[in-house]
């Protein structure tokens, strides 16, 4: 590392180092792997937590291993609203198509053409399907946000990460 001067209590022992930084990303890398689920997440922040305590006593750790949880938990979310924007033209297809709401996410018309359609009706979330009903007369749409409890479709734009908790309502469009 030349050119560069650090405190004689700084100074880094490279190849320790260099060791945890690849146990520390092929960790994260093994969480990471397939679709971001909401266990995933937790696992992540449990790595995160651990890493720190672990290696507090290596700034270089510190300093050169952010805390990826947050951009996973956006991914989570992307993922999330993928699929409930992809269920919301699903469950609009079927009602064009048969002049009716399904009345369950199960028994959209296959003949549709939307392929994958089983998959996308699992909710990341809650490993479970995403809550619909219909209400009023009208589709209701929502996952259960990232706390994991169903507050029977009261939306919440944060996801339900604030105190007062929340779902996330895909459908009916809610107010911003």
């Amino acid at each position: 590392m030349s050119g560069i001067r650090f405190p004689p209590d700084l100074e880094p022992d490279a190849q320790p180092t260099i060791t945890l930084l690849d146990q520390h990303f092929e960790a994260m890398r093994q969480v990471g792997k397939g679709s971001p689920t909401a266990a995933k997440s937790s696992q992540l922040r449990d790595h995160g937590d651990e890493h720190a305590s672990v290696h507090k006593s290596n700034p270089w750790m510190n300093a050169f291993t952010p805390t990826l949880t947050r951009a996973y938990e956006l991914s989570l979310r992307a993922e999330t609203h993928r699929r409930g924007t992809m269920l919301v033209l699903a469950v609009h297809a079927h009602h064009a198509k048969h002049g009716e709401w399904p009345n369950s996410l199960k028994v959209i018309d296959k003949k549709l053409g939307l392929e994958g359609l089983r998959g996308l009706r699992r909710d990341p979330f809650s490993g479970k399907p995403f809550k619909y009903e219909i209400k009023d007369g009208q589709p209701l749409l929502y996952t259960v946000g990232s706390d994991g409890k169903d507050d029977s479709g009261r939306h919440d734009p944060k996801w339900g990460e604030g105190k007062k908790g929340g779902d996330f309502v895909f459908w009916p469009p809610q107010p911003k």
